[in-house]
């Protein structure tokens, strides 16, 4: 037990104090139990008398304002002003609802002052009145945003305000909607009290609302009221459909001012659920809070206009029980003090009982601890003291053991190891003196009877008579005699003496014993000293007598072996020197046979080469015989040559003047074919110029008037506009078509070799034509060898021109049946062109429809320019007759051939002959490889044709049941198989889906949905995908939102450098959309994003971290590249801010390492550094980083822009500061707005046109006319920030007008973007270096143009 392990003397102290307090403490505890139970009691009484009271006033409320507002509904004057206000709305239905208009603030003035007044009686926070038939919130005390808005179709009509009027209208009475989030009120918490207003006839006019705020709740309930320190009452309501609890009064006591009116505890308390279960029977108990406090609780559930809500009052239950813990506070200082006056005397009593005992322990704990020298004085002849003189005789004891213990064991240490016997006398006789206190000592080995001394102690042996003894002589032979120890005393002649420096003395008393092995007699000692040797020493004497003679008779074995084991290794060392010689001889003998060996091997060689010279010979003398008689025969024959050849050359020499007379026409001819060439160049060039410059006024004008900004021009005007620009844009791919000809003639077109893959070409045709294919009903199909290799080189953009052209033709001319594309090897039996070598090498993809044919004898006509097979043919289906012979001219410069086989009305085949690797004298450095999409492994196609496939039906998403709260995805795909598997695999993950078939719609969506991420297509109807996305990341209420790009062409870096968050390539697989989403879905519930910034500079790290941080950003920073790859290779983070500058390596090195490897990074970098970079380090950087800022001026700004692209923050979240810097270089227009620009052109169209479009984005307009105006106009207006200079203009032409401005020092860092109708190949490179930064070829893309000045004015 505890008990027994407790001390003596603490023992009976207890047990004196515990007499004293023991009843005292058990009358305080039954006086505490019944007195906290009492108060309980009277605490849950008290809990349900405040409940009523409280449930009563609530109720009572409630019932005289709706009371109120019924009479007010009722009122003359309310009916009147709902009927003013209806006339008013009536007027126009089709226009908003005139709140603006003077008639509307004369009404508002009447009946203003009366309904504010009602307001300030009754405490409510605003109040409406609402048409009946349009929902027009008619009048707002407040002034809200929702004044002037239809709560059936406007901003407001999901809101709380909305479904009051709609539940008033139905009902025709009171109706309560409870609080919510109300956005015109800032998203306060907001309920609604509505009653309909009646017209003189009896009808409903309208629908008079209340606004009840949360403070309005609060001022009914006053929680603490009446419930002490601790105690509360709030209302709350469980919503079923959510399966949560949101509060309906504020809570004082928690939450620190964040329990309030629409709140939701994250942990709810039981007595919560338990006042939901007992409805509106109500209940108490005792129960933990949601902080762990035990409370006592009573609840009950209100019906608050049909709606359910729960009151509970609550106090700590501690608070309650404090006046119980203060009475035994009281009790247990009394027992304190008289503990105190008993433990004196207890302790005197204790003392003398329990001192004994402790010496007692202490001289047992000495003894253990080896003092055996401890000895226990005790007086006491009680029981005690006989104890302790037991003790002192057991003490006594243990001393003697352990002198004998000692002397054994120091012994064996002395004499352990490897001695001879000489050795080992002197240790032991040495040892035994010093242990036995002896003064003398001598050492005896036996020798053939004879007793011969070996070693001694402090003994002289001046005469010599004690170094030999015959055993039986003297008292050392007689103990060896008879086997015991003898000793005598008193011996005072003839004893040996010991020598102590200054003399010798003999000793008083004397020991000897000898050392026996079994029966033989190994020695014997002798010992003197000055005392009488006691009966234990001579115990511990023959203690170790026969370990000692165990150990002399091992040693003197060991001399032995010793004496055998040298003699073997002598015998051992003759033998070995023995074998060595033998080994020697053997080596002689074989290094002798194996020279005679080789010898015999040469001689064999050698007989071999002479009999195969000896044949050699012969057979040289039998072909000289052969030759002789062959040289003979040809040279008659060459002299009968030699008289031909003379004749040959008469006739040659007549042949060469001929030829230099025909070369010298062909080089005339040649001359005037390049003088023709050139002259044709030329006129395209310049035909070009004079097209596209009146094209040029006509899109921009045309494309201004369609948008019709000013809203001033009829639906029919607007729409002649919009047939303009699409005439004009159908004018300007002609004039392409003619430009595509007349560079493949004059052999101007470049290749650009790449790896295509074959499914990528295959899935780009197949998007393109397949609603083509769907509107004429024709059906498209696709046949590939899978024997193929996966990817061809050739020039992808292009072989995709010429396949495009000859399906759009095959389209065309088909009204029913298919168009087929197959893709396989040429018949080994067709003739190849004469670059490709064999069938292996080449390809074969062929276009075949079912349409009207070609008859036979129009077949070679229709690869000529502007030659189709009739004129019929082009009134009736359109055309140039341009397409097949560009088409001809590409196929051969992609080294192949176009072959036609047709049957006039069974359709036609085209057939490209193509090398599947492409060998046009092209570097390994200009071949780019292509990335081939992921592809999914697919069965070999069946030999039968597929059939087309259907127009897939609309596809149904998750709109109509979409809430805020809700996690949702809009995928913007105008494939709707492809968007159904998505939305179904979306579903899966949790996500409600919204579905736009376009980018318009898509944009819509995502501003007015809100998104939680966006997957989007490139290639979409209308606008495509780029467009869609740089919309969203311009957008602030859009930017944020996570988007991911799913396309055919692989432009990831580009995708990514505009802020995507993921890129696929398709066809696409299913894991791979299953890990997309997984991601996107985790991104989303990411409470913060990281961020690395990488700088060796301490302050420039804190300075990002100060700019970036507002808690939604986690900041981590690197002083070294090493540091930040370890942190790559650790962590995850969501973008990275990098120096170049660093200390232990460069930033280029960072990015190396970061962007290759197995598995390269795909984290977005934004390079920020204070160095000037140069051409060649931007393109380095461009490869790896998404963005590269200089830091300057308005780098902070742009470096804020770039991570909340980067990192997906929504800007309204941001601070003030923050919002204002992202707007002031977010928005565009800005960069535009009072700059000053000059237009040099000599066309006043197109002046007039750019003239238009610049100054609508507020900026200032200079124009000249020539070049040379230009210089002049620059001399007067200093304040120009840009250039934009036309080419092809009199005086002085645009080429020479830049370099004259560049001439001068003030102007070299001017902006000048070229405009150029001269669209041949060159002009880029001619305009850039006569000194244009930029170039834009006519007509001009306004989009284009506009960001072009956005960038080069932001740079300025």
């Amino acid at each position: 037990m505890i008990f027994d392990n407790i001390r003596m003397k603490p023992k009976l102290l207890f047990l004196f104090i515990m007499t004293g307090i023991v009843p005292l403490g058990i009358v305080a505890l039954i006086g505490s139990y019944s007195a906290s139970n009492a108060l309980l009691d009277l605490a849950f009484e008290q809990l349900g008398s405040i409940q009523a009271i409280k449930r009563d006033k609530l109720q009572t409320t409630l019932t005289e304002r709706i009371s109120g507002l019924k009479l007010l509904a009722g009122l003359r004057q309310t009916q009147q002003a709902v009927e003013d206000l209806n006339m008013l709305g009536e007027e126009d239905p089709a226009r908003p609802y005139p709140i603006e208009s003077s008639e509307y603030q004369r009404i508002h003035g009447r009946y203003d002052s009366q309904l504010k007044g009602y307001i300030a009686v009754n405490g409510f926070e605003d109040i409406y009145l609402i048409d009946r038939r349009g929902g027009n919130v008619m009048y707002a005390a407040g002034q809200g945003e929702e004044l002037g808005t239809s709560l059936a179709t406007g901003r407001y009509r999901h809101t709380a305000l909305a479904r009051l009027w709609e539940r008033v209208l139905r009902s025709g009475d009171v109706a309560f909607e409870d609080f919510s989030t109300y956005e015109p009120n800032g998203g306060k918490q907001a309920a609604f009290i509505g009653y309909p207003v009646l017209d003189l006839q009896g009808g409903v006019a309208g629908v008079i609302a209340a606004r009840v705020s949360g403070e309005f709740i609060n001022q009914i309930m006053p929680s603490r009221q009446g419930l002490g320190k601790s105690g509360e009452s709030y209302l709350l309501r469980w919503l079923e459909a959510q399966k949560k609890f949101e509060m309906r009064s504020d809570i004082k006591t928690m939450g620190n001012g964040l329990y309030v009116i629409g709140y939701t505890l994250p942990r709810t308390p039981v007595y919560w659920h338990d006042a939901v279960a007992n409805g509106f029977d109500g209940g108490g108990g005792t129960y933990e809070d949601s902080s762990g406090t035990t409370v006592l609780v009573a609840f009950n559930t209100l019906d608050v206009l049909g709606t359910n809500w729960i009151l509970i009052s609550k106090i700590d239950k501690g608070e309650i029980l404090r006046p119980i813990w203060t009475f035994l506070l009281i009790i247990c200082v009394t027992g304190a003090v008289l503990a105190l006056m008993i433990a004196p005397g207890a302790y005197g009593l204790a003392k003398g009982i329990s001192q004994p005992l402790e010496q007692g322990v202490s001289f047992a704990e000495a003894i253990s601890a080896g003092d055996l020298k401890a000895r226990l004085d005790l007086r006491q002849k009680d029981e005690l003291g006989m104890l302790a003189k037991a003790l002192n005789s057991m003490a006594r004891n243990l001393r003697e053991m352990d002198w004998l213990n000692q002397g054994k064991t120091g012994l064996d240490d002395t004499l352990r190891g490897e001695h001879s016997p000489q050795e080992l006398a002197r240790l032991f006789i040495s040892f035994i003196c010093k242990h036995l206190d002896s003064q003398i000592g001598l050492f005896f080995l036996h020798d053939d009877g004879e007793l011969v001394l070996t070693s001694s102690y402090a003994f002289t042996n001046r005469q010599g008579q004690f170094t030999r003894l015959r055993v039986g002589e003297g008292l050392v032979g007689q103990a060896a005699l008879e086997g015991e120890i003898l000793t005598f005393a008193q011996v005072e002649e003839g004893a040996p003496h010991f020598h102590f420096g200054p003399g010798e003395a003999v000793p008083s008393h004397f020991l000897a014993a000898p050392v026996f092995m079994g029966k033989e007699l190994l020695g014997a000692f002798l010992i003197g000293r000055e005392y009488a040797f006691s009966p234990l020493h001579r115990q511990f004497i023959a203690d170790i007598a026969k370990n000692t003679a165990v150990l002399f008779n091992m040693a003197t074995s060991r001399g032995v072996i010793a004496n055998l084991l040298r003699q073997a290794q002598e015998q051992q060392e003759m033998l070995r020197v023995a074998n060595e010689e033998l080994e020697e001889q053997t080596n002689m003998l074989k290094e002798s046979q194996t020279e005679l060996q080789a010898q015999q091997e040469e001689l064999q060689v050698t007989n071999e080469e002479l009999a195969e010279q000896t044949r050699a010979l012969k057979e040289s003398e039998r072909r000289l015989q052969d030759q002789q008689g062959e040289l003979r025969s040809v040279n008659d024959k060459l002299g009968e040559r030699a008289m031909e050849l003379e004749e040959q050359k008469s006739a040659i020499r007549r042949k060469n003047k001929e030829l230099l007379r025909a070369q010298e026409q062909l080089k005339l001819k040649a001359q005037e074919l390049e003088s023709a060439s050139r002259y044709k160049s030329e006129f395209l060039a310049n035909m070009s110029h004079e097209l596209r410059t009146p094209l040029n006024s006509i899109l921009i004008l045309s494309q201004l008037l369609a948008h019709n900004k000013e809203g001033n021009l009829s639906t029919k005007q607007t729409e002649a506009a919009s047939a303009i620009n699409s005439s004009g844009a159908d004018l300007l791919r002609l004039i392409n078509e003619i430009l595509d000809l007349s560079k493949v003639e004059a052999g101007k077109v470049e290749l650009h070799l790449e790896e295509m893959p074959l499914t990528s070409m295959i899935s780009d045709l197949q998007r393109v034509f397949k609603g083509v294919a769907v509107e004429k009903g024709v059906s498209f199909l696709v046949e590939q060898d899978p024997s193929l290799p996966e990817t061809m080189l050739t020039d992808t953009h292009r072989l995709q021109q010429v396949l495009r052209n000859l399906l759009s033709n095959a389209f065309k001319f088909t009204d029913h049946g298919s168009v087929t594309l197959s893709i396989s090897r040429p018949d080994p039996e067709i003739t190849l062109p004469g670059s490709i070598a064999s069938t292996e090498e080449a390809i074969c993809i062929a276009v075949t429809d079912m349409g009207i044919g070609i008859p036979e004898d129009k077949q070679g006509t229709i690869f000529e320019a502007f030659r189709q097979a009739d004129g019929s043919t082009s009134r009736k289906y359109g055309g140039t007759g341009l397409g097949l012979s560009i088409s001809r001219e590409l196929t051969k410069l992609l080294g192949g051939e176009i072959r036609l086989h047709s049957r006039e009305g069974q359709g036609s085949t085209f057939s490209l002959i193509l090398p599947l690797r492409h060998h046009a004298g092209t570097s390994a450095d200009e071949i780019r490889p292509r990335e081939s999409a992921p592809e999914q492994k697919a069965t070999p196609p069946r030999a039968a044709k597929p059939e087309a496939e259907a127009p897939a039906p609309y596809l149904q998403d998750d709109r109509a049941n979409l809430k805020s709260s809700d996690k949702s995805l809009l995928i913007i795909e105008d494939d709707q198989r492809f968007a159904r598997i998505l939305r179904d695999q979306a579903r899966d993950m949790g996500f409600k889906v919204l579905f736009a078939a376009d980018g318009e719609t898509g944009l819509h969506f995502a501003d007015f949905h809100a998104p939680s991420a966006i997957i989007l297509d490139n290639v979409l109807p209308g606008i495509d995908g780029w467009t869609v996305m740089e919309r969203l990341k311009n957008d602030p209420r859009t930017r944020h939102i996570p988007l991911s790009f799913i396309s055919a062409e692989d432009r990831s870096l580009e995708a990514m450098r505009m802020g995507a968050l993921a890129f696929l390539t398709k066809p696409v697989k299913i894991e791979e959309l299953q890990k997309l989403l997984e991601k996107i879905d985790s991104f989303i519930k990411k409470p913060s994003r990281r961020l690395l910034v990488v700088d060796d500079d301490a302050l420039q790290r804190e300075s990002i971290r100060a700019l970036i941080g507002n808690g939604d950003v986690e900041t981590v920073t690197a002083a070294s590249g090493a540091q930040a790859l370890a942190l790559l290779k650790s962590q995850n983070f969501d973008c990275m801010i990098l120096d170049l500058g660093l200390s232990d390596m460069s930033g280029f090195d960072v990015l190396r390492t970061l962007r290759s490897g197995p598995a390269p990074s795909a984290l977005p970098v934004v390079v920020y550094t204070g160095r000037d970079l140069s051409d060649e380090e931007e393109r380095r950087l461009s490869q790896y980083a998404e963005s590269i800022i200089v830091k300057g001026a308005r780098s902070p700004e742009r470096l804020l822009e770039e991570t909340t692209l980067f990192l997906h923050r929504v800007q309204a979240n941001l601070p003030q500061e923050k919002q204002r810097m992202l707007q002031t270089d977010s928005e565009p227009e800005s960069v535009l707005f009072a700059r000053t620009v000059l237009v040099v052109d000599d066309d006043m169209r197109n002046i007039f046109a750019l003239t238009s479009v610049l100054e609508e984005k507020g900026m200032q307009v200079v124009v000249a006319r020539d070049g040379s105006e230009s210089l002049t106009k620059l001399r007067e207006n200093p304040e120009i920030d840009l250039v934009l200079m036309d080419i092809m203009m009199p005086v002085m032409d645009g080429y020479e007008a830049m370099r004259e401005i560049r001439k001068d020092p003030r102007l070299k860092d001017l902006p000048i973007i070229a405009l150029t109708a001269k669209a041949m190949k060159g002009d880029k490179s001619a305009c850039i270096e006569a000194g244009a930064n930029d170039y834009l070829a006519k007509p001009v893309d306004m989009n284009k143009l506009l960001s072009l000045l956005r960038v080069w004015l932001y740079r300025k």
